[in-house]
């Protein structure tokens, strides 16, 4: 006799949450019913477990008219907000295995909702995501340079401003990137504009500042301050993922990714990527890949960091952390790809004996999903 399956629950918070979907930018929404398919779809293909999907009702119609899954995945729609949902569901928290949301950073929404998930009824359920003190820190972005700081990685100075501020900053003329063999470059001083707890590409501003004005300028006292300043970094785009083992043993480290990122006006947009990046950017990337395994410790579920891989006219490229994403990332849609082994099954069973096995071929992805073969780099 078969074995009754495990139950997992899962929810992309914008696809939950009616209201976060219509205040979200399209590019958000892509990324995010991009993500939750491509993780709906490999949970699918466990045999001893069972997907269930919270949604919210109007989320749900849409994705299922576009055959993002099949029937053997359970969907719970909902007029609620999944923070409320949460707080007081219709199934009984026991009846889930363990649980796995994808939820932005922004306004404290991916700390409330695992400080639920990790706490009260919802403890007997195994959160397959990072603790919320994780996330919390990784969160805000001063708190991340700080931390970044106290463990010796090497990261953009940051500063925060008040809203007022920012909005004279970004009302200056803007400046113009210029990429040669996709290395980003100015050619005058500017520095990022971007919300203290921002996710993803969404209001990151690029604005004209000397390296004298910024230093001229004091930190602010204020914890109230909403955005952060970052001199510009020229150089490469890049990402790593990583998959947290727990108590079991360190975290994988997955193949460095190279960004797209073009400018329209003063904003920077992120449009997907290749993985994995071009040989010469790899080892640098791994050093400060090394270094953030050490410094994160044990933890659950998934994490990215988004670095710049500065490429040295004599010597050894430079590797700069910008942000760490204590979250499932768009990035997903391409590992899944490249891999050959389901992450989803590697994410749920966190085993360090079991290796990660790469196909020999790059993956190009969009925010939107699409996948195609790259050229080798």
């Amino acid at each position: 006799m078969m074995s009754a399956r495990r139950r997992i629950l899962v929810f992309e918070y914008l696809l939950a949450d009616a209201a976060a979907w219509a205040a979200a930018s399209s590019s958000m929404q892509c990324e995010a019913a991009a993500m939750l398919a491509a993780l709906v779809q490999d949970l699918q293909r466990i045999d001893e477990i069972q997907p269930v999907v919270l949604m919210a009702t109007e989320s749900a119609a849409r994705l299922e008219s576009r055959g993002c899954w099949d029937s053997r995945t359970e969907i719970l729609t909902s007029d609620r907000s999944p923070t409320d949902w949460l707080r007081s569901p219709t199934l009984d928290p026991s009846s889930f295995d363990a649980s796995m949301i994808i939820a932005p950073e922004s306004g404290g929404i991916l700390v409330s909702l695992l400080k639920t998930l990790q706490s009260g009824d919802w403890t007997r359920t195994r959160s397959l995501n990072v603790s919320w003190q994780l996330a919390e820190t990784c969160s805000d972005k001063f708190q991340t340079y700080h931390w970044l700081n106290s463990h010796g990685i090497r990261t953009s100075e940051t500063k925060t401003i008040d809203q007022a501020s920012a909005e004279l900053l970004c009302a200056r003329s803007h400046c113009d990137l210029s990429f040669t063999n996709d290395m980003a470059s100015s050619p005058a001083d500017c520095c990022i504009v971007k919300p203290r707890d921002g996710v993803g590409s969404d209001q990151i501003f690029l604005v004209p500042m000397c390296a004298d004005e910024f230093l001229r300028m004091r930190q602010s006292s204020d914890a109230t301050d909403s955005w952060v300043l970052q001199p510009f970094v020229p150089g490469i785009a890049c990402s790593i993922g990583f998959i947290g083992g727990g108590s079991t043993g360190s975290a994988q480290i997955l193949p460095v990714g190279q960004q797209r990122i073009r400018q329209v006006d003063r904003r920077l947009y992120y449009d997907g990527g290749q993985i994995p990046c071009a040989a010469e950017l790899q080892s640098a990337a791994m050093e400060v890949a090394q270094s953030l395994v050490t410094a994160l410790g044990e933890f659950w579920g998934c994490v990215g960091a988004d670095i710049v891989v500065c490429p040295a006219d004599r010597g050894a490229a430079v590797a700069h952390v910008i942000e760490i994403n204590p979250r499932l990332c768009t990035s997903y849609v391409g590992y899944r790809a490249l891999s050959e082994i389901n992450l989803a099954e590697f994410w749920i069973q966190s085993n360090p004996r079991r290796a990660l096995r790469w196909k020999q071929m790059p993956i190009r992805f969009d925010c939107l999903g699409n996948l195609s073969q790259a050229d080798v780099l």
